[in-house]
């Protein structure tokens, strides 16, 4: 009986060693990216303007980094505190996504969006990906332009990593990526949009992958 105890003892240490060990990463060209998780910030994203004034409170302003803004949510990035931990609960209660902020392989930090960018296999798979969006509670955002296999897909809830890793994972979709935000401050699909043919010019467009390696852009195909 004591061996057997010892033994489930060990067992159980070894699976939470491994869960410890397990890394935050995502997918681009069908390998796993490692990111370092930041756990001294924090990434929140509004919708309106009653969620948007949540974070402008006086005991919020001194804890706040950065923010981005487009027609669709703003993403105010907190240094972590006691003080907003404990608004948090509150916060998604309210619709408000929270989500870490990362650091990739080259030390850039990446600020999660609600974005993913997906390739389709072939064009018949829009299908797919309706329905595929429908059941995950997503929206389909645009197809983008002089790349038909590529759109741009928002998540409602949850993080946008789980979403993305989980999307590619299933064998479904050519690629599933997350929309970061860098420290250059545009994000994937804004540098998408600037691209006037299916091929890209590897000194101005780069990715969430090698975004302090402009040579290593990324075309979308």
């Amino acid at each position: 009986m004591k061996k057997k105890l010892m033994l489930m003892f060990f067992v159980a240490l070894s699976l939470f060693q491994n869960l410890s060990a397990q890394k935050s990463y995502y997918y681009y060209q069908g390998a796993k990216n490692p990111l370092e998780r930041l756990d001294d910030k924090l990434s929140i994203i509004s919708f309106n303007d009653s969620q948007d004034a949540l974070l402008q409170t006086k005991e919020l302003n001194g804890l706040k980094e950065k923010e981005h803004k487009n027609s669709r949510y703003r993403i105010t990035v907190l240094k972590s505190s006691e003080k907003l931990r404990a608004l948090l609960d509150d916060f998604m209660k309210k619709g408000l996504i929270v989500q870490p902020c990362y650091k990739n392989k080259d030390g850039l930090e990446l600020i999660p969006t609600i974005d993913i960018n997906v390739k389709l296999k072939q064009a018949k798979d829009f299908d797919l990906l309706k329905e595929y969006a429908r059941k995950n509670d997503m929206l389909i955002i645009k197809q983008y332009k002089n790349m038909p296999l590529w759109y741009l897909v928002a998540i409602k809830k949850s993080k946008i990593l789980e979403q993305a890793n989980k999307m590619y994972e299933t064998g479904l979709f050519a690629s599933a990526s997350p929309n970061f935000i860098s420290d250059a401050r545009e994000s994937i699909s804004e540098i998408a949009e600037k691209a006037k043919t299916n091929t890209c010019r590897h000194s101005d467009y780069y990715t969430n992958n090698s975004l302090s390696k402009p040579d290593k852009g990324f075309c979308f195909c």
